[in-house]
């Protein structure tokens, strides 16, 4: 079967340190997704995450905006300093720049705050009311604080990223208790994984994700190419369950 992918895990810009191997201009990026067949990519920015959201989301839209294939993420965190927007606002500057998805870094090495309900309730509250979806690695925070926020926002869309091949004693309880996380399977490097998630909690909760251009996506796409699920699952993991992530729409 030929695989069309829809990847949600790209980044644009050069980083503060180049991995050996990697690269940063937008161009090469699409020419890597052509050459392994990925027909679109939902993307944040460098700067967006090394410097500041502010700038950094709307030098994302400044890049993207006459390449179609490449669809905006926004880093978003909440305002208690005043250096953001208040929840509304950033919902209203999302519907207007039709942003669908967007991502938190609050790790300490990141912006620095706490993935929970006293510091992100309010933001949170706004994200499931739009009906945007929220990414977050799990390289971020933890299972606890994940599943926390998730049964606090039941209608709230969470793709979690960095889900390693240890992973499975917390996923499958946080899969089983929240309908509403669903996982990136770029990391998830394990024999027949995906194949038994598929089985156990339904295909829908696996999306596809490269994180060109600092890793490799031969292997990402690899692994959903040769999965033992039959094809239609395939194409579903591979672009379909993103592509339905984003018709979600407005709750």
């Amino acid at each position: 079967m030929n695989l069309s992918f829809f990847d949600c895990d790209c980044i644009l810009g050069r980083r503060n340190k180049v991995q050996p191997g990697s690269f940063w201009e937008t161009d090469q990026l699409l020419a890597e997704m052509d050459r392994l067949g990925i027909a679109k990519a939902l993307v944040y920015h460098a700067e967006a995450l090394e410097y500041h959201p502010t700038p950094g989301n709307f030098t994302l839209m400044e890049e993207i905006k006459d390449r179609p294939r490449l669809e905006p993420v926004w880093i978003v965190l909440p305002n208690h300093t005043g250096d953001f927007f208040e929840p509304d606002a950033l919902i209203g500057l999302l519907e207007r720049h039709d942003v669908h998805f967007v991502r938190m870094f609050p790790s300490a090495n990141n912006h620095n705050y706490a993935f929970t309900e006293w510091c992100c309730g309010a933001l949170f509250a706004a994200l499931e009311q739009a009906g945007v979806t929220l990414m977050i690695g799990l390289d971020q925070t933890n299972w606890e604080g994940i599943r926390a926020v998730a049964l606090a926002h039941p209608k709230l869309k969470i793709l979690v990223a960095n889900v390693t091949y240890r992973e499975d004693r917390n996923l499958y309880p946080v899969l089983k208790q929240c309908e509403n996380i669903y996982i990136e399977t770029l990391a998830y490097k394990t024999t027949g994984g995906i194949d038994e998630v598929a089985r156990r909690f339904g295909v829908e909760r696996l999306v596809y994700g490269s994180g060109l251009p600092i890793f490799s996506a031969a292997a990402a796409t690899a692994m959903i190419r040769y999965l033992s699920l039959p094809d239609e699952d395939k194409s579903k993991i591979a672009a379909g369950n993103l592509e339905a992530l984003k018709k979600g729409g407005r709750i």
